[in-house]
């Protein structure tokens, strides 16, 4: 067994190298149950039974006498400072500060002490005047009832987007996810059912209803960061098609196959359900899309303008209606300050073969389609049809004479 000296030369090895004294209860080293030697000197401390020469040795070296303490003061500290940043401790039990400190873990406990009323009222007065519940899952539950029922007046029904926030601050649409999981597997309470089914709230879980409403929630993410912008057919967020959910919504509306529910939550975003192909596009309006889409293709073509208009990258009217306006596609992208791409000069039986072979390989042949298979296969873009033969119709007519 280590003398105490041994002991004590240990520990000032350990404070050279770590900067701290103050070891874990089961920290050892070279075989010397270190941790045990200090907490047998802190007792010695306390009882009164350690030599003043021994006392002021260790505190020399920074030991403190009430570790247990200054970590609780610590906690405290940090406890207090998260109250600061969020307006209270509802801390999850797993939550670890900057410095490591499981400050989640001691909530809890204190929570688990109040219920039991071990607590000591010092304790409960101070927690409880951070606003400290000892149990938040009833309070929870009667929050979000509350959130529910004015959800109801204000929409008019119960379908809560999954990213829908009460005006407290509230995450109801997070809660009614949970509280549906919960139900299908077999573990919400009784009384909650009971509830839940009293105000006519859905406890199913529905996946396409969830696909539909996690989309919905997606589309209200994308208009409150970009407000007043419209929603390209081809808008993706975090992965998911919003722009194609969005046009098949609008196409179920026109054949009357939307919910009234569910349209009246895209009308309450500013979704008009019934948008109808602008026209009205002035010379800035013009020059600004020739401009957008060249910072995507350089130089440009009316065949990749198009595309770039197809895909929603560019808003703007197609190429033949500016070289209609502007005499040329050449003349366009020099009012827009823009470089044109040279164009192969085909033939009239060239592209009228191009048109035929497209029709021929397409079961469903369409303008979008063929600009992008004559993209695709380098063969003459829409623009040299509309310029050769006035519409894509005519072209079609002269292959079947």
């Amino acid at each position: 067994m280590a003398s105490w000296e041994e002991s004590f030369a240990l520990l000032v090895e350990v404070k050279n190298r770590t900067g701290s004294a103050n070891v874990a209860a089961e920290y050892a080293q070279q075989g010397v149950k270190l941790g045990r030697w200090l907490h047998s000197q802190r007792q010695r401390h306390k009882s009164g039974k350690l030599s003043p020469e021994r006392t002021h040795a260790l505190e020399s070296l920074g030991v403190d006498w009430s570790p247990q303490k200054t970590y609780d003061n610590l906690v405290r500290a940090s406890v207090l400072e998260y109250f600061r940043r969020n307006g209270n401790i509802d801390i999850p039990y797993d939550y670890i500060d900057a410095d490591g400190r499981r400050i989640g873990l001691w909530v809890s406990k204190q929570r688990t002490a109040m219920r039991r009323g071990t607590a000591s009222a010092k304790d409960v007065a101070w927690v409880q005047a951070l606003g400290l519940d000892a149990a938040p899952s009833e309070s929870k539950f009667a929050r979000a009832m509350r959130a529910l029922e004015l959800f109801r007046e204000q929409h008019g029904h119960l379908a809560v987007p999954t990213n829908h926030v009460a005006p407290d601050g509230f995450e109801l649409g997070t809660w009614v996810s949970d509280v549906r999981n919960k139900h299908r597997a077999g573990q919400l309470k009784p009384e909650r059912v009971r509830q839940l089914t009293t105000i006519e709230f859905d406890l199913a879980v529905n996946r396409k209803v969830e696909r539909w409403d996690h989309l919905f929630s997606l589309l209200s993410r994308y208009l409150d960061e970009f407000p007043g912008e419209s929603v390209p057919r081809s808008l993706m967020v975090d992965g998911e098609p919003v722009g194609s959910w969005l046009k098949t919504q609008r196409t179920f509306h026109s054949q009357g196959r939307l919910r009234k529910e569910r349209a009246l939550r895209l009308e309450e975003v500013g979704i008009s359900l019934t948008v109808a192909p602008r026209t009205n596009w002035s010379d800035e309006d013009v020059l600004t899309a020739l401009q957008e889409a060249a910072t995507y293709e350089f130089p440009l073509s009316g065949n990749k303008y198009d595309l770039l208009v197809v895909a929603g990258q560019v808003s703007g009217p197609r190429s033949p209606t500016i070289r209609r306006r502007y005499g040329s596609w050449e003349a366009a992208c020099a009012a827009a300050g823009v470089e044109h791409e040279v164009v192969m000069r085909y033939s009239t039986a060239e592209v009228l073969n191009a048109v035929a072979t497209y029709l021929a390989k397409s079961d469903r042949p369409t303008t979008k389609g063929y600009t992008e298979w004559a993209a695709g296969n380098i063969r003459p873009g829409l623009n040299v049809v509309y310029e050769r033969f006035g519409s894509w119709d005519e072209a079609i007519q002269l292959l079947e004479q």
